[in-house]
């Protein structure tokens, strides 16, 4: 009998082992799920943070050329309101823009709206050409004499015109000192206004700050910011301000989805921290159990 007992108490003790054993399994499987969820939750966070730390930079970038451009924004409105006030008073300027806004056959444009320059010869072509930067290119002789009749009806300015029927059908290649740059090899125009451009500026290069054509040499120290505009910049400067405005626009409208996104992201953040409390606290709890 006595041996009976303790085979009966033996058998409830493994009994007792092998559901212990079963509970710490469970209790291990649970830890390791939950530690997987810890660490998938970690990379999350890691890869959210990431992300809101590059949107944080960008927000910075986007605030600093904000900065710069209201500046450039600011200095050529004020360029441009200057320049536009001496043209007022200028009477050739005055009658170039109503003749441009006669919509008259045969007128093609205002010269320096013809071609493009690039920034280091704009004072060079200031000094050959002068005021003729702004005259009224004319295809004939029949434009020109409508033009000049529209405006002697207006009573408003005065006009100089440039009548591309007149000019050579050949225009001669040059031949320029060592180390010279032609003006024109710094230009670039359509086609069309070829036989114009090499008419006018040809002969023209600069060595130096010293820009020469065959009758005129014209340097000396360079213009300080602004002194070197003229009124042939006005329609540069009105394309800069409508640009700027555009970026202005584009910059605002790109802020605020980054300020946006950050919210969402912060927002994120805080959620997915909460979620990895939570799982550590599980994770503690299981890691005890089987203490």
């Amino acid at each position: 009998m006595r041996i009976h007992s303790l085979l009966r108490e033996y058998g409830k003790d493994l009994d007792s082992i092998a559901a212990s054993a079963s509970d710490i399994a469970a209790v291990q499987a649970l830890l390791d799920t939950c530690s997987v969820s810890v660490a998938t939750i970690n990379q999350e966070i890691e890869a959210v943070r990431s992300d809101l730390g590059n949107k944080r930079i960008e927000e910075r970038e986007l605030g600093d050329e904000t900065l710069r451009l209201h500046s450039h924004f600011a200095e050529t409105q004020s360029h441009l309101k200057a320049l536009e006030a001496r043209g007022g008073q200028d009477p050739y300027w005055v009658g170039a823009q109503v003749v441009l806004g006669a919509n008259i056959p045969g007128v093609v444009g205002m010269l320096q709206s013809l071609f493009e320059a690039q920034e280091d010869i704009r004072v060079h072509l200031g000094d050959i050409l002068g005021e003729r930067l702004h005259a009224v290119v004319c295809e004939d002789s029949i434009a020109a004499r409508s033009a000049l009749e529209f405006l002697e009806a207006s009573g408003k300015g005065r006009c100089r015109l440039l009548v591309l029927s007149s000019l050579p059908e050949a225009i001669p290649e040059r031949s320029y000192p060592d180390a010279a740059r032609p003006l024109l090899s710094k230009m670039s125009f359509d086609s069309r206004h070829e036989r114009l451009i090499r008419f006018l500026l040809a002969e023209s290069y600069a060595l130096g700050p010293t820009v020469f054509s065959d009758h005129w040499v014209c340097g000396g120290a360079a213009p300080s910011e602004g002194e070197g505009l003229s009124l042939a910049d006005i329609s540069r400067l009105r394309l800069e301000l409508d640009a700027a405005g555009a970026r202005k626009e584009q910059l605002q409208t790109r802020r605020g989805e980054i300020s946006s996104s950050i919210q969402e992201m912060e927002t994120r953040v805080q959620s997915i921290g909460k979620n990895l409390t939570e799982h550590l606290g599980r994770q503690q709890a299981f890691q005890a159990q089987l203490l």
